[in-house]
């Protein structure tokens, strides 16, 4: 499915109730600039593979249960804005 979004710049899942965890293959998509996921029930970890996505400008992750540190990988996102 992540395959069908690799043209898609701006991807908004926040308040659709999204349980599980965030998958690692969406730091497969590097011209994504925002990834909206506040206000879902997630859980487990930040994948460090988001630090691949080089165009990201926000990353909103808020309101879900996530634990754990934040990947050092998403220090190399140079264009991150918000977060």
């Amino acid at each position: 499915m992540i395959n069908e979004f690799n043209d898609y710049n701006d991807q908004r899942f926040s308040w659709n109730k999204l349980t599980g965890s965030i998958p690692d293959n969406l730091g497969k998509l590097p011209s994504l600039k925002q990834l909206d996921l506040n206000h879902n029930y997630l859980t487990g970890s930040i994948p460090s593979s988001l630090g691949n996505l080089s165009s990201l400008e926000g990353l909103h992750l808020g309101f879900n249960s996530l634990s754990g540190p934040i990947p050092r990988a998403l220090g190399n996102l140079s264009n991150l804005r918000t977060m």
